[in-house]
């Protein structure tokens, strides 16, 4: 009985402790540097004035089509629409979890396979929910060259 609740213990603060990894080193927002020509241009995301460029911006990793405006006086508005990829550091979270497989052995006790399983789907499913399993990119070349106001 003893050994049973030390081992759910283990098992409990090992979860705890390694679960969502990309979440616990990348994290839930990114920061994206932002230059514009001219610099001075005003910077919102998702219609929250962010900064005056040249600036670094923090944007929410689990958004999805964040759009980016960038304004200046005597200048078009840029509106750029940002995209959410799947990050690197989810290849963690599958490494993790294949390794659960080869420590425990796939042809091991079903108790041992349902444990690898709820381990490896832990750490993904904190890191898609928290939304450290992605990146955003803006597809922006840096600088943003804002084309002046045609004056008619």
């Amino acid at each position: 009985m003893f050994r049973t609740g030390v081992r759910a213990i283990l098992v409990s603060g090992t979860l705890f402790v390694l679960s969502g990894c990309a979440t616990v080193v990348h994290g839930r927002t990114q920061r994206l540097t932002v230059v514009t020509i001219p610099a001075g241009a005003h910077i919102s995301i998702a219609g929250m004035e962010r900064g005056i460029s040249p600036a670094v911006v923090s944007v929410h990793r689990k958004d999805v089509g964040q759009v980016m405006k960038i304004a200046a006086p005597g200048y078009e508005t840029e509106e750029i629409v940002m995209q959410r990829h799947i990050s690197k550091w989810i290849a963690t979270d599958v490494l993790w979890g294949a390794s659960q497989f080869l420590n425990q052995g796939i042809s091991s006790s079903k108790s041992r396979t349902t444990a690898a399983l709820a381990i490896s789907g832990t750490t993904l499913g904190i890191d898609i929910l928290t939304g450290a399993a992605f990146s955003q990119k803006s597809g922006a070349t840096a600088p943003i060259v804002l084309r002046p106001t045609i004056q008619p």
